[in-house]
């Protein structure tokens, strides 16, 4: 059985697998909801576009959502260390990643990433994440080539992020096929805390209506 419950403009889905069928707690800021008189949690979605435009299992990442920390992802701090990049709980059950950086550097001597080896020039990619910081402060987005000279595929992303939890997508086409890309987030430039989560690269294809910002 399905209950569906209008809260001000989330849907919340509940599939009853066992007991009543009641929703409970309601966990806005992570997407979740926990069960009456169980400890499951399920996820909601604000809305249906949104699920299906940032939608983890349509991700060419691996370990996006950071449930196994941070396996299929690479962490980078150059010398001497000024920084820490590690998966935390954020609530209860949710990890995302927290980087802390002592001092203001280039913005990638402090970076966190994961390799692409898919890369088709003339596709139109999405990249989606969640974050906030401990202030207002910028972070670097990029897909580049996984070797000096770094090159860029497509995206150079500087993004503004705030002290709320919020989802950050971009389109952009990559500018060559390769199988040497690498997605890295970069935070040098500043010492604010950062916090990631949710982050997904989805290829749409060779399409025209790619939404380049």
């Amino acid at each position: 059985m399905w209950t569906t419950k209008l809260l001000g403009a989330l849907f919340l889905t509940v599939n009853c697998l066992s007991g009543g069928c009641d929703p409970g707690s309601l966990d806005t800021e992570h997407n979740t909801s926990t069960l009456e008189g169980t400890d499951d949690e399920v996820e909601f979605a604000v809305s249906a576009t949104a699920a299906t435009e940032c939608d983890l299992k349509s991700s060419l990442l691996v370990n996006g959502n950071f449930s196994a920390d941070l396996a299929s992802w690479t962490t980078e701090i150059h010398e001497p260390a000024s920084a820490t990049i590690s998966a935390v709980l954020d609530g209860a059950t949710n990890k995302v990643v927290r980087v802390r950086n002592s001092k203001v550097q280039d913005f990638y001597k402090v970076q966190f990433w994961q390799p692409v080896t898919s890369i088709e020039k003339d596709h139109c990619y999405r990249v989606c994440f969640r974050a906030k910081a401990s202030a207002d402060r910028e972070i670097q987005v990029q897909l580049i080539k996984n070797a000096a000279p770094w090159g860029s595929y497509g995206l150079w992303w500087p993004q503004a992020i705030t002290s709320k939890w919020t989802t950050y997508k971009t389109e952009f086409w990559a500018n060559s096929t390769a199988s040497d890309g690498r997605l890295a987030f970069a935070f040098g430039a500043n010492t604010s805390a950062a916090y990631i989560d949710n982050v997904v690269l989805i290829d749409r294809g060779d399409v025209d209506d790619c939404k380049i910002p």
